[in-house]
């Protein structure tokens, strides 16, 4: 019922909350150091996840496969499903590291102001050779959520975005003993925030209680099938989650033309929608792991 929902729903909330936490913060910090800095991190920010959110699409789907082994109750199959979305995560984060090095003709294309284009393509450099950490977090953070421990994903993301609010503060500004970066600062703390939260995913799930009873160590070879079926599955959701990411950012593209005042603003009232709406995002995690639960028990009328 309800309860079952707001239960397993509530921490995902919050947990899907501290990215816009992270992202209002970074835009914060960037408005009171420079108009063109705060300007350029939403085109070149919001063209570097439309490259990134297909793999992280795919390799999420693996929660689904989590979800419905658990309701069966097949533990090897749980960590078997996981690890390959650790191998589609490695390799798609080495995969998008060549865009990084289009930056530049990408942001030309664009036609934004001479300025924001050399601020643009800093961003969108750090972000996309950084991109792969993020996709490592969905693939692993996949072993808790579908099987409803979704505190322990809230717990690993609060860190993360604590991290990553201190980092923009320090890099940014050249406070706390670290050099000042400007907007190059801003995209270096989200990527080392990135890393520390997936590995603190990994760790959590090649060195828990629950390695001996999951033979997560055991289940850790490549299994084709099984690798297939994500692909088959979890590519549809990743290319459906490109394609809406894709309209949004080709507007903020459009909307760099105008100018930096009309561009920033814009950026800013972006932030603050993301208060509204992300949040939404835990509860539709937490209704696709009831129905992969509830699936995997053989229960369909409760899915």
């Amino acid at each position: 019922g309800y309860g079952e929902v707001l239960a397993l729903a509530g921490p995902l909330v919050l947990s899907t909350g501290t990215m816009t936490v992270q992202q209002f913060v970074n835009r914060m910090f960037l408005s009171w150091y420079s108009q063109d800095a705060l300007a350029a991190s939403l085109p070149a920010g919001a063209l570097s996840f439309t490259l990134l959110c297909f793999f992280i699409g795919t390799a999420s789907y693996a929660n689904t496969f989590v979800a419905q082994y658990h309701g069966s109750k097949q533990p090897r199959r749980i960590a078997a499903s996981v690890w390959q979305a650790i191998y589609l995560s490695v390799g798609a984060g080495v995969l998008v590291i060549p865009f990084a090095f289009l930056s530049g003709p990408l942001f030309n294309l664009a036609g934004h102001a001479t300025e924001l284009r050399e601020l643009e393509s800093v961003y969108f450099r750090i972000l996309v050779f950084g991109g792969g950490f993020g996709i490592l977090s969905s693939a692993v953070s996949s072993f808790f959520t579908g099987r409803g421990l979704t505190r322990t994903v809230m717990l690993v993301n609060v860190a993360a975005t604590l991290v990553n609010c201190v980092l923009d503060y320090g890099m940014i500004f050249g406070r706390l003993g670290m050099p000042e970066m400007g907007i190059a600062g801003a995209a270096w703390a989200s990527v080392i925030a990135s890393a520390i939260g997936a590995a603190a995913f990994l760790w959590l799930f090649l060195f828990g209680d629950h390695a001996a009873e999951f033979g997560v160590w055991q289940a850790r070879g490549l299994d084709r099938d099984l690798m297939a079926r994500l692909l088959r599955f979890g590519t549809p959701s990743g290319l459906h989650f490109m394609l809406d990411i894709l309209g949004w950012s080709l507007f903020i593209l459009l909307v760099g033309r105008l100018g930096v005042t009309e561009l920033g603003a814009t950026n800013l009232a972006f932030q603050v929608n993301g208060i509204v709406f992300m949040p939404m995002i835990g509860f539709a995690v937490a209704t696709s792991t009831l129905v992969g639960q509830r699936l995997g028990e053989n229960r369909p009328l409760l899915a």
